[in-house]
């Protein structure tokens, strides 16, 4: 690891034996930074390049995305063509610029893709969940049409936000691969990227608050589902706060979780084909821990019964420390296991950038996850336990009977009616047109003698 002159950082790895080699350039950035809303997704849709060359002549490809703090760019293909591969990243990080095609018929497509995803029972579970677990957080946030039609920026805009991304002192380069000659690619990337000068001002990025969302009580909430054949049960719950200092805890929490509840569901009581949890961390301290299943319609409130068990076990202390270290050992092997192809090696190196924990994360792994012990898991819980969100989706009457006789408190979330009250808000003129076609349809079918079809087919109305 080392810093050209211009303030790129430039992280590389001789790694494997197979003749490949990944170039990638990360910089801060994404949607969670994002000065203006929208900017970021705005102009990352337009960007385009005067770079034509394909990396496919020099046997590579593109890669990259954006994220919630980060974009990426770079090229990946055979390691006997590094410096192509240096050469093509270079200019196509240069030459991005902002062209804006139609941006009508673009709206009109997001704003489809938006009711599409509404029209899906587990937009809603997933919706309900973080914005009760998270409200007014960017985890909470989805997309709509009222947003979709907000985003007016100009190309001058759009240009001075990527000019204020796309810049040396605002990235890093990672080479990770098979490097035959270190010092010679070395001096390859000081001969690409060293003459490398900043574009207009660095933006000055959005600051992320640290304080966490308080701690909603425990909800149990049933989305109908009439034709599914098994019930999808998830347990959401605020975990952390998210540090390094606690990234092992937090994924052992998960791992002996995942053990038991699978314990439960499939071996005791074979009600599922599999069982699990896991857990996320954020860059502002945000972390949640969720269960989830795929049970029989009949084993619904088993599994909640199931999760939210678990939860106060594990908050009481009741931590087989045997499972710990079995689960302490399937991590160990899994981390090694994890970095095998050059491409996971680079995820692993991106990790200690994209999570603000530094290279600790890496150098300190083995420690921290040998010392985690019953009571930080125990710990991790304090935030979690009394305070779940679970969702069910699945036909309700079969669901919600259950639920009765187990005594458990729920409620039925009307995902239909939210859904059309969401496309008279964000849309009302769609909405409006919507509204008469549908009628204008009943009639007909009236006539006809048919029944009336409302189905929702997906991308539009």
């Amino acid at each position: 690891q080392y810093k050209l002159d211009n303030g790129l950082e430039v992280v590389m790895l001789p790694y494997g034996e197979a003749p490949l080699v990944q170039v990638q350039l990360l910089f801060k950035g994404g949607v969670w930074y994002e000065p203006m809303k929208g900017i970021d997704e705005y102009s990352y849709e337009w960007i385009d390049s005067d770079y034509r060359e394909s990396p496919m002549r020099v046997a590579g490809s593109w890669t990259g995305g954006s994220g919630n703090t980060s974009q990426a760019m770079g090229a990946q293909g055979s390691s006997a063509n590094l410096d192509a591969l240096l050469y093509m990243t270079r200019n196509q990080v240069e030459s991005s610029f902002v062209n804006v095609d139609d941006r009508l018929t673009w709206e009109k497509y997001a704003k489809k893709s938006a009711r599409g995803a509404r029209g899906n029972v587990d937009w809603w579970a997933g919706y309900v969940a973080d914005s009760r677990l998270y409200p007014d957080h960017p985890i909470s946030w989805r997309a709509n049409e009222s947003y979709y039609a907000s985003l007016k920026y100009t190309r001058s805009e759009m240009e001075t936000y990527l000019d204020s991304i796309y810049r040396p002192d605002n990235g890093v380069l990672f080479v990770v691969g098979r490097i035959d000659d270190p010092d010679a690619a070395q001096k390859a990337i000081e001969t690409f990227f060293g003459g490398w000068t900043v574009k207009g001002q660095a933006m000055e990025l959005a600051e992320l608050s640290t304080d966490l969302p308080p701690v909603p009580e425990r909800q149990v909430v049933v989305f109908d589902a009439p034709k599914q054949s098994q019930t999808q049960v998830t347990m959401f719950c605020q975990i952390g706060p998210a540090g390094i200092e606690n990234h092992e805890a937090r994924q052992m929490l998960a791992a002996v979780l995942a053990e038991q509840a699978w314990v439960v569901l499939r071996e005791q009581s074979g009600v599922t084909y599999g069982a699990g949890s896991g857990q996320s961390g954020y860059v502002d301290g945000s972390a949640r821990l969720y269960f989830y299943s795929l049970v029989q319609n009949d084993a619904a409130a088993l599994a909640v019964s199931t999760f939210t068990d678990l939860s106060d076990k594990m908050t009481a202390g009741d931590i087989d420390e045997d499972m710990l270290q079995l689960m302490k050992l399937n991590e160990a092997r899994n981390y090694v296991l994890g970095h095998q192809t050059s491409g996971q090696m680079l995820g692993r190196l991106e990790s200690p950038f994209t999570t603000g924990y530094g290279w600790d994360l890496i150098d300190g792994h083995a420690e921290r996850l040998g010392a985690v012990g019953p009571a930080d898991l125990q710990g991790q819980m304090e935030r979690c336990n009394g305070h779940e969100i679970v969702t069910l989706t699945g036909p309700v009457d079969v669901i919600e009977a259950q639920l009765v006789e187990a005594g458990i408190e729920h409620e039925v979330y009307d995902w239909e009616a939210e859904k059309e009250a969401m496309f008279a808000q964000y849309d009302p003129k769609a909405y409006a047109k919507h509204k008469k076609k549908q009628a204008k349809d009943a009639a007909k079918a009236a006539k006809k003698g048919e029944p009336e079809d409302d189905s929702f087919t997906g991308g539009t109305y």
